[in-house]
């Protein structure tokens, strides 16, 4: 089951808990549905980098597709900001 603009992914709502994250297994899902998420957001949870964001980071092989623009502006921002992150 895929996520488009006509067919909302059902893991990503406004009640969106970085928990249902963890239970997508497949790479594109998990893209598409981090896209989804950070569009209107810069991090899973709160307003700095966190343990959310570097345990979601980490679900992911290799940064995402170019088309999925949120999820890769987040993915360069958390690979950069990981040192920080652990060190909390």
């Amino acid at each position: 089951m895929g996520c488009s603009a006509a067919n909302v992914c059902p893991l990503v709502s406004a009640a969106f808990e970085f928990g249902s994250l963890l239970q997508i297994n497949e790479e594109a899902a998990l893209t598409a549905a981090l896209n989804d998420y950070l569009t209107s957001r810069s991090y899973l949870a709160g307003f700095g980098p966190s343990q959310a964001d570097l345990r979601a980071f980490r679900l992911l092989p290799q940064p995402p597709a170019p088309q999925h623009v949120h999820a890769l502006r987040w993915y360069r921002h958390i690979s950069m900001s990981k040192a920080k992150i652990i060190m909390q």
